[in-house]
């Protein structure tokens, strides 16, 4: 549903208007914020993956949260950097809903109490499979590679 709504491609844009439009249209009410969900299987789990989309305002938490601030003391200018790496990690854990990470049980059958990260890479052994559930997580949350790139340039 969303992935329809987020589709920009020119040939929609063309169907899209620019009159304008109530106001009431953009009410809380009238505007649908359920996250979506698409189910994921991966190789020699016998229970899919469950993902959700991450929504604008925790992503950017996310992303602070994967951002680091470093002062240089000769040029006196503040930059800032992105761990894409933790950023990764960080939407995995935030995207995939099923199996819960944090579950204790799950963590101590795999030897991995308190690390939803370490998990995840024990229980997903192809690499392949775990690129594509981040990728998953990506697009059913509307960000391309591009616009991460972008961000993370930005940032610097």
């Amino acid at each position: 549903m969303a992935e329809e709504q987020l589709n920009t491609n020119d040939e929609q844009q063309e169907e899209l208007s620019t009159e304008p439009v109530s106001l009431d249209l953009f009410l809380k009410d009238n505007v649908d914020t359920q996250l979506d969900k698409k189910a994921i299987k991966i190789k020699g789990i016998k229970a899919p993956f469950v993902i959700q989309t991450i929504s604008s305002k925790r992503f950017k938490e996310i992303q602070n949260d994967a951002t680091t601030t470093s002062f240089n003391r000769k040029t006196g200018m503040k930059s800032q950097s992105v761990n894409q790496s933790k950023l990764t990690d960080l939407m995995m854990i935030e995207g995939i809903i099923q199996p819960d990470l944090n579950n204790a049980q799950l963590q101590e059958s795999w030897g991995r109490v308190a690390d939803p990260i370490g998990l995840l890479q024990d229980m997903v052994v192809r690499s392949g499979d775990y690129a594509n559930l981040g990728t998953e997580i990506t697009n059913l949350s509307g960000i391309s590679t591009n616009d991460a790139s972008e961000v993370d340039q930005v940032k610097k």
